[in-house]
């Protein structure tokens, strides 16, 4: 019985851990993408960009609940988080996100809108995520128009920030 239960145990923790080193992944959280697209659709227009990762793409779509969303942040999943503009706005905690303002299209005027913060040690305004539209190039290529307003940002907590803001920023204007 005693081994039984370290087995279980073991099954438990081993598959509730994550290979995120090995993964770069992107979570959806808005039926604005998952209604008209597979995630395959997805990963396989992401893989087909210039982008420098080395890991393997991977594209999780969840329907847009705060609390599965929080539950994710809290655990620190995803690399890139694409979500219902709603949910942006909840975590719209400038220590927690990176500075997007080198990546914005110029015809992007963010200014004054919750998508600028400002830092609090620094003082200075930066924008910390992005809102998407059909106009996008991410949305053009899939051929989605969006049913709802959607945004995406970058978690610091990624060991892939970098890789996420270029990854973002291809997907923008590619």
């Amino acid at each position: 019985m005693r081994l039984f239960l370290i087995v279980t145990v073991f099954f438990l923790v081993s598959g509730c851990s994550t290979d995120s080193e090995e993964n770069y992944d992107i979570y959806v959280y808005t039926n604005g993408i998952s209604d008209q697209i597979e995630e395959d659709t997805f990963r396989d227009l992401v893989q087909q960009l210039p982008h420098t990762l080395e890991e393997d793409v991977r594209v999780t779509f969840h329907i847009p609940l705060d609390e599965k969303f929080f539950v994710d942040v809290s655990a620190e999943l995803g690399d890139l988080l694409i979500m219902d503009e709603h949910m942006i706005e909840q975590i719209m905690e400038p220590e927690g996100l990176a500075p997007l303002d080198d990546i914005l299209p110029e015809s992007l005027d963010l200014e004054g809108t919750f998508y600028e913060q400002i830092l609090p040690e620094s003082g200075s305004k930066h924008v910390f995520a992005v809102p998407l539209d059909a106009n996008m190039y991410l949305l053009k290529e899939l051929g989605i128009e969006p049913d709802r307003p959607m945004a995406a940002a970058v978690p610091l907590y990624s060991v892939k920030t970098e890789d996420s803001i270029l990854l973002l920023e291809q997907l923008l204007t590619y």
